[in-house]
């Protein structure tokens, strides 16, 4: 059996994540592993454990803050949705 594809644009792909992340609680774990791939970890997110929050720092500061349920979905929109993911091409040898 073939396995289905989609294919999206940078664009199409991050408008599809932010709004899952507005349709739920905080996806915490998603975001974290998510945010610092895409933007090469100038932003870090931490979970602190048996609550429904993060820790996270904004762009270009290392002082984190603490976010939690709507306050923490909407950074998790913002702090992606102006991202331009540019693919790295290697070297052939």
């Amino acid at each position: 059996m073939e396995k289905a594809s989609i294919f999206l644009t940078t664009r199409e792909a991050i408008q599809a994540i932010t709004t899952d992340f507005r349709q739920y609680n905080p996806q915490i774990i998603l975001f974290s592993s998510l945010i610092r791939l895409i933007t090469n970890d100038r932003i870090h997110s931490k979970r602190a454990p048996g609550k429904n929050g993060a820790w996270t720092n904004r762009s270009g500061t290392s002082q984190m803050k603490w976010l939690e349920g709507p306050e923490l979905v909407e950074y998790m929109c913002d702090a992606i949705s102006p991202i331009t993911i540019i693919p790295l091409i290697g070297k052939r040898r």
